[in-house]
C-alpha cells in the first residue's frame, strides 16, 4: 500500500508519484478543514487529511510547526498502518476501501476527493465486517473473497474472482478465413473472449532461392508455413561489373587493355591492341662528355621512353696551358731554398722550376740573464728573420750573509731568528730562539681552574682520598707544571706535570687529601700552573666540610582504607638536605630515595596495623629516621546479587577488608543469616572468600519467583567505629514455570508444544521421558530452545511421551519445573504411498483406480487439466470424473488418510494422517465424435464433394475420412487441413469421377492418437461431366 503527497504548489497538477491510480493520493486542510491553500488539487486526489500548522518532533529533544501535504500523507498512512495491524490478512485494497468508505465528506471531489478519514469508524467497521462476495452458480454458489480498489473517478470496484479462463467453443483461423471462439471462467462463469478471430493472413517463409547472374534474373521462393500457398519474388539481373587492366606500348613491343567481369562464375572479357611506339631520341647532358687536356669529348643521345642511347659527335683532346701559381710556390728562409710552381689552367697538371736560397741568420741582442750564487747568467741574442736563438755565459755569484730577519710566532723556546744571503738565494748562514717584550704569550700566564670542586662544594668525613680535578690552558701548548695547597699552606698538598695544553685539558691529582683529618666549617684550597717562559697562573676556592646528619620532627602519618600519606618536617644547615632526601618504610617495605616530604604509601589493606619508619638525608648521606605505627581504615565493599537456579540469589561482596571483617547484608526489609536465610532482626556476619568469585560470596534461597529485590551489604571494624555502606543493587529472581503448556500439532514422527512466555526468560530447558504402554520410562532427553514452542522430531509413531519445561534467564539460571508433567501421544505411522495408478478416458470422462490400501478412512485425488486443478475425495479405490473437455492432457495423483474425527469418517474435512502422494499419471480425453451434416448440392460438382461436420474439439484434433464409391470402401483419407467457419468444418474431397455415388463418415483423435468412432454418414452423387 503506498501513500503518497499530492503536492504544495497550489495548483490542479498533482505530482507523481500520488498522480498514479494505485497510490492513495492525499491533499492537505487547515484547522477549518478547508483545503488548505498550498496544497495541489485535481481528479487524482483520494483522500485529504490535516496539513496546517501540525506540531511535531524535531531536533534535539524539541517541537516544531510544520505544513505541507507530507504531514497529511503520515496522518493517512498511520490510520493505514492501524487498520492493518488490527487484521494482517486484509488487502491494501480492503485498507483503501475502509479508509475511502468512512470519510467524512468535505465538498467537491477534485478539492477533498473521499473527504477526511475517520480512524475510529474505519476500525469499527473493519471488526464488524466481512469482506467476501457470493457468487451464485449452477452448483448453488459459493463464497469468494473479494478484493477493492478505487480509480480516479472515486468509485469502488469489487473484483470477485480471480478467472481462471478455459475455452468453451473454438473455430481456428486460416490464413483467408476467420475464425472464432468462446472463453468461459471455471470459477464463476464470466465469460471471456468472446467472438471471432481475424485470419491470421499468410506467414510466408523463405524455402529457396535462385541466385541472379549478369545475364539472367534469379528467384526467390516463399510458401506459407500455415497453408499450402506459394509466391515467387524476381531478382533482376545483375549486369557486368567491368575492370580494366591496361599493358602500355613500348618502343620496340605492342600493349593491350584487357576488359574482364568480376563477378564469380561470370567469363566475360575483351582486349584491345596497342601498337609500338619506336625510339624518340634526344642529346642527354648528363651522359654526353667534355674534351680534357688528355682525351677526346663527345655528345650522348638517349631515348626519352627507354634506357636505349648512342655517343656522336666526338672531338679534342685540348692540351696542358702551365701558368705561375704563386699559392704553391715557396720563399727562401735561413735555412731552406725557395721556387716557383706552374700549373695547367685546365686542369691539375704542375711542376716547380727556378730554385734559390738559403740565405742565412741575422742576429740581434735579446735580453741579459743575471747570474746567482748558485748558478750562471747569460747574454741572449734572436735572429731578425727566423725564430732561431742563442747565447753567451756569465760567471755565478759569492754568498752575502747580511739579511737579518725574526719570527713573530712564539712557541715554547721563545721566537726564531735568522741571518740569510742578500743575493736572494735564501741561504741561512746562523739562527736562534729569544724572547720579545711586545709578545703576549712571551709575557701572559697559563689559565688554571678546578674542574670537580666550586664555592658550593661539601665533603664529608667519608672522603678520605679526595684528590682535585684542574682545567688548564696555554695558548702555546706549553707543558705545564701544577700545584695545590690547602688552607693557605705554602707546602704543595700534590704535584702534577701536563702537556698537550691546547686546547684547555682537565686533569687530576694523583695525591688526594682525607677529609676526615679536618675540621667541621669552610676551607680554601688553591691551584698553580707555570711553564717555561711566562709567568705562574693561580685560582683558589672556599669548600665546606659537613661532618652531621640533618635535623627530623616526628611524622605526621593520616591513613585511609587503603593508603597512609605521611608528612615530614626535616633541615640541615651545612650541606642542605639531598635533592631525594626522604625514603619511608611500611611493614619492612621501603621506597627508593624520594624528593618530596608528603607521600602518600598505596595498596594497603583495610582495617589494618602497620609499622612504619621515615628517613632523612643530606647531600653528604648522613641520614636520621623516626619510627611508629598506624592503622588503615574499613574498606565500603562493592556488591553484586545475581539470581541463580531456582529462585535463589547469590551476593558477592568485593572488598579487600580482612577475612575477620564483620558485614551486615540487608536483603528487601530483612537481614541475611550466615546460613543465607533472611531474619527480620540486625545481624552481623563474616562472609567466606570464594576464589571462583574473586570476592566474599553468599547464598539466599527460598526467594519469590520473578521478584525484584534490593540488596545493600554494609562493613565495619573491629572496634565497631567505622561503619560503610555499598550501594545497592537491584537483582529479579529466575522466572516462574511455564504455564498453558499444549500440543498444538501431533503427527506419527512430531509433537508440537506451546506454552505462555514467562516473564524474565531468555530460553526454555525441556526435559522429555518416553514413556511404555507399561508406563514406564524407557529414554530420555533433554534440550534448551529461545522460543516459546517446540517442534519434538524423528519420534516413534503411537508412542507416548512425557514433558516439563522450566524458565533460563539471560544468565543462564533456571526456574523451577513446570508441573505438572504433559504427557502426548503420537498418531500411528502415515499411509504408505499410492501406488498403481491407471486411468482410461471415454470422451471427456476419465475413470481412475489404484491399489487399495489397508486400514485407510478414504482418498484424496488432484487432477490439473486446462489450468485448473480438480480435488476430489473417495472412500474407496476408483473414481470417475467428467472434465467436461475434449482431448485435454490430465495430470492425476492420489494419496490416503488413515485418521478421521471421531464419529466423522464420511466428512473429508476431518480426515488426517495423510500418506505421500503418488506418483503422478498423464492421460489424455478423448476427442468429441464429430456429427455430419447434410451435403449441400451446390458444394458438388463432377469431381468433387465438399463435406461437412461439428464437434466439440480443439484445434489441435486430427480427421480420418472414410469414402465409399458405389458401395465400395476406398482408403481412408487423414486430413492434413479443413476449413472452419461459422461452426462447421468443410473438407473439399476431390479426384472424384462423374455420375458416382459417395458415401462420407469421420472420426477425430487426440493429440495421443486415439480415435473416436465414427461418426454418422452422408451421401451424395457427383453429376455428369
Amino acid at each position: 500500500l503506498i501513500v503518497a503527497a499530492a503536492g504544495n504548489g497550489g495548483t490542479d497538477n498533482i505530482m507523481y508519484p500520488a498522480a498514479y491510480p494505485q497510490v492513495i493520493c492525499v491533499g492537505a486542510t487547515d484547522s477549518n478543514n478547508s483545503l488548505a491553500t498550498f496544497s495541489n488539487y485535481g481528479f487524482q486526489l483520494d483522500i485529504v487529511a490535516p496539513g496546517a500548522s501540525i506540531v511535531t518532533t524535531g531536533r534535539n529533544n524539541s517541537e516544531t510547526v510544520v505544513d505541507g501535504t507530507s504531514p497529511a500523507t503520515q496522518h493517512v498512512a498511520g490510520i493505514a498502518a492501524l487498520l492493518w495491524s488490527a487484521d494482517k490478512t486484509l488487502t491494501n485494497g480492503h485498507i483503501k476501501y475502509l479508509l475511502y468508505r468512512n470519510a467524512h465528506d468535505l465538498g467537491m471531489y477534485d478539492l477533498y476527493g473521499h473527504g477526511l478519514p475517520n480512524a475510529k469508524l474505519s476500525l469499527n467497521n473493519l471488526e464488524n465486517s466481512d469482506y467476501s462476495i457470493y457468487i451464485e452458480d449452477d452448483e448453488g454458489g459459493t463464497y469468494i473473497e473479494g478484493l477493492v480498489d478505487v480509480g480516479w473517478d472515486g468509485v469502488v470496484y469489487a473484483q470477485a474472482c480471480t478467472h481462471s479462463f478455459i475455452t468453451k467453443s473454438y473455430t481456428a483461423p486460416t490464413c483467408t478465413k476467420a475464425g472464432y471462439k468462446e472463453e468461459v471462467c471455471i470459477k464463476c462463469g464470466a465469460d471471456g473472449h468472446v467472438g471471432p478471430l481475424s485470419p491470421l493472413g499468410h506467414d510466408y517463409k523463405l524455402t529457396g532461392t535462385t541466385a541472379a547472374t549478369c545475364t539472367v534474373d534469379g528467384y526467390k521462393n516463399y510458401k506459407c508455413s500455415r497453408c499450402s500457398s506459394t509466391k515467387k519474388e524476381t531478382i533482376n539481373k545483375l549486369g557486368h561489373s567491368l575492370q580494366s587492366t591496361t599493358t602500355p606500348a613500348k618502343c620496340t613491343e605492342d600493349g593491350k587493355t584487357v576488359t574482364t567481369c568480376n563477378r564469380s562464375g561470370c567469363n566475360y572479357i575483351n582486349t584491345k591492341v596497342i601498337i609500338k611506339l619506336d625510339h624518340d631520341h634526344k642529346p642527354n647532358t648528363s651522359g654526353s662528355k667534355i674534351a680534357t687536356c688528355t682525351m677526346q669529348g663527345y655528345t650522348n643521345y638517349k631515348c626519352t621512353r627507354c634506357p636505349n642511347s648512342y655517343n656522336s659527335d666526338y672531338y679534342g683532346p685540348l692540351g696542358h696551358e702551365h701558368k705561375p701559381n704563386p699559392s704553391a710556390s715557396k720563399a727562401a728562409t735561413c735555412t731552406a731554398q725557395g721556387y716557383t710552381n706552374y700549373k695547367c689552367i685546365h686542369c691539375s697538371d704542375s711542376y716547380n722550376s727556378n730554385y734559390y736560397g738559403p740565405l742565412g741568420h741575422n742576429w740581434i741582442y735579446q735580453d741579459t740573464i743575471s747570474p746567482k750564487c748558485n748558478s750562471e747568467g747569460a747574454y741572449v741574442y734572436k735572429c731578425s728573420d727566423c725564430s732561431a736563438t742563442d747565447s753567451d755565459p756569465i760567471s755565478k755569484l759569492s754568498h752575502n750573509y747580511s739579511n737579518y730577519s725574526i719570527s713573530s710566532t712564539h712557541n715554547s723556546n721563545g721566537h726564531y731568528w735568522t741571518y740569510k744571503c742578500s743575493n736572494g738565494c735564501s741561504a741561512v748562514g746562523s739562527s736562534g730562539y729569544k724572547a720579545l717584550s711586545s709578545c703576549l704569550s712571551c709575557t701572559t700566564a697559563p689559565s688554571v681552574s678546578f674542574a670537580n670542586m666550586s664555592g658550593n662544594t661539601v665533603l664529608s668525613e667519608v672522603d678520605t682520598n679526595f684528590k682535585p680535578q684542574i682545567k688548564v690552558f696555554d695558548n702555546e701548548n706549553d707543558t705545564l707544571t701544577c700545584k695545590y695547597h690547602l688552607d693557605e699552606s705554602s707546602t704543595a698538598t700534590g704535584t702534577i706535570t701536563v702537556t698537550g695544553t691546547k686546547p684547555e685539558k682537565t686533569v687530576a691529582f694523583n695525591t688526594g687529601f682525607n677529609v676526615a683529618n679536618l675540621d667541621e666549617g669552610n676551607h680554601t684550597i688553591k691551584a698553580t700552573a707555570k711553564d717555561s717562559i711566562a709567568p705562574i697562573g693561580e685560582t683558589s676556592i672556599t669548600f665546606k666540610v659537613d661532618k652531621s646528619p640533618p635535623n627530623i620532627s616526628t611524622p605526621v602519618v593520616i591513613p585511609t582504607t587503603n593508603s597512609a600519606k605521611f608528612t615530614v618536617t626535616a633541615s640541615d644547615n651545612i650541606s642542605g638536605l639531598a635533592s631525594k632526601a626522604y625514603r619511608y618504610t611500611v611493614n619492612g617495605v621501603t621506597t627508593e630515595w624520594l624528593s618530596a616530604a608528603i607521600h602518600t604509601i598505596t595498596g594497603l589493606i583495610p582495617n589494618t596495623s602497620y609499622s612504619y619508619k621515615v628517613e632523612v638525608r643530606d647531600n653528604t648521606e648522613h641520614i636520621d629516621n623516626k619510627t611508629g605505627i598506624f592503622y588503615t581504615l574499613v574498606e565500603k565493599p562493592e556488591i553484586t546479587a545475581t539470581a541463580l537456579h531456582d529462585n535463589s540469589l547469590k551476593i558477592i561482596a568485593r572488598d579487600i577488608n580482612p577475612a575477620s571483617t564483620q558485614y551486615r547484608i540487608k536483603v528487601g526489609s530483612g537481614y541475611v543469616k550466615a546460613d543465607g536465610t533472611i531474619v527480620s532482626s540486625e545481624t552481623w556476619i563474616t562472609i567466606p572468600y570464594d576464589t571462583n568469585e574473586n570476592g566474599k560470596k553468599l547464598l539466599i534461597s527460598n526467594l519469590a519467583p520473578n521478584t525484584s529485590y534490593t540488596v545493600t551489604a554494609s562493613a565495619r571494624n573491629t572496634t565497631a567505629t567505622d561503619i560503610v555502606t555499598s550501594t545497592s543493587v537491584t537483582a529479579v529472581t529466575t522466572p516462574a514455570a511455564p504455564i498453558n503448556i499444549a500440543a498444538t500439532s501431533i503427527t506419527h514422527e512430531k509433537i508440537s508444544l506451546q506454552w505462555q512466555v514467562a516473564v524474565g526468560a531468555v530460553k526454555y530447558k525441556i526435559y522429555r521421558v518416553t514413556i511404555n504402554a507399561q508406563g514406564n520410562d524407557i529414554d530420555d532427553k533433554e534440550w534448551e530452545i529461545t522460543t516459546n514452542y517446540l517442534n519434538d522430531n524423528n519420534l516413534l509413531p503411537n508412542q507416548s511421551y512425557q514433558y516439563k519445561i522450566r524458565s533460563i534467564n539471560s544468565a543462564g539460571y533456571h526456574g523451577l519445573w513446570s508441573s505438572p508433567n504433559l504427557i502426548v501421544k503420537t498418531l500411528p505411522s502415515p499411509p504408505e504411498k499410492v501406488s498403481g495408478v491407471i486411468a482410461s478416458s471415454m470422451g471427456s470422462n476419465l475413470d481412475i483406480s489404484w491399489n487399495e490400501i489397508p486400514d485407510i478412512v478414504g482418498y484424496k485425488i488432484e487432477i490439473a487439466y486446462n489450468g485448473i486443478t480438480k480435488v476430489l475425495y473417495s472412500a474407496e479405490n476408483n473414481i470417475v470424473h467428467d472434465t467436461e473437455t475434449f482431448n485435454s492432457q490430465c495430470t492425476i495423483k492420489v494419496k490416503a488418510y488413515n485418521l478421521c474425527k471421531e464419529d466423522e469418517p464420511n466428512i473429508p474435512e476431518f480426515w488426517t494422517n495423510e500418506g505421500e502422494w503418488s506418483d503422478s499419471i498423464i492421460i489424455y480425453t478423448m476427442a468429441d465424435t464429430p456429427s455430419m451434416f447434410s451435403i449441400d448440392q451446390e458444394l458438388i460438382t463432377p469431381t468433387s464433394i465438399t463435406v461437412s461436420w461439428n464437434d466439440n474439439n480443439a484445434s489441435s484434433v486430427t480427421y480420418l475420412l472414410n469414402v465409399i464409391e458405389n458401395d465400395m470402401s476406398i482408403p481412408d483419407i487423414r486430413l492434413s487441413e479443413v476449413i472452419t467457419e461459422d461452426n462447421k468444418i468443410s473438407y473439399k474431397v476431390t479426384g472424384l469421377l462423374p455420375e458416382t455415388t459417395y458415401g462420407f463418415r469421420i472420426k477425430a483423435s487426440n493429440s495421443v492418437g486415439l480415435d473416436t468412432d465414427w461418426s454418422n454418414q452422408v451421401e451424395a452423387t457427383t453429376p455428369m461431366n
